[in-house]
């Protein structure tokens, strides 16, 4: 026979802490994986204006799942991510490498490199001529 336990005061206290706690788990894996496809449209958006990734890849240009990297937000509407972006084309495949920033106008874009699956990586924004804080 099996003895069913009565639900106590704790349990009634812990229940809705735990159902708070994932939920806010959930809404930041969420925010992080928004911002993520965010930067990687500006990317490709950027990458489709050089003739060089448009011969290489192809048009149109699609970027992969798997988004890897570092995303750092702070409370003052600021941020840095450092992203390894999956893309491909009809001509080929490879992968952007993004350092963005963010701003009181949004997201910029301060380097962006194209590293194909053969050859040398192509440089789409250079670090060089960026306006972006060093850090």
């Amino acid at each position: 026979m099996v003895s069913i336990r009565k639900l106590g005061r704790a349990d009634y206290l812990l229940l809705p802490l735990f159902l708070l706690l994932a939920v806010l788990g959930l809404w930041l894996v969420d925010s992080r994986l928004r911002v993520e496809r965010q930067l990687a449209t500006l990317a490709v958006e950027r990458a489709s204006q050089s003739s060089t990734i448009t011969q290489q890849l192809g048009v149109p240009l699609k970027t992969g799942y798997l988004i890897t990297g570092n995303l750092a937000m702070t409370c003052c509407d600021m941020g840095t991510a450092d992203l390894r972006i999956p893309v491909s084309g009809p001509n080929g495949r490879g992968t952007f490498i993004e350092w963005s920033q963010f701003g009181y106008a949004g997201w910029h874009i301060c380097s962006l490199v194209f590293r194909p699956k053969t050859g040398s990586d192509i440089t789409v924004v250079p670090d060089e001529t960026s306006t972006c804080e060093r850090e």
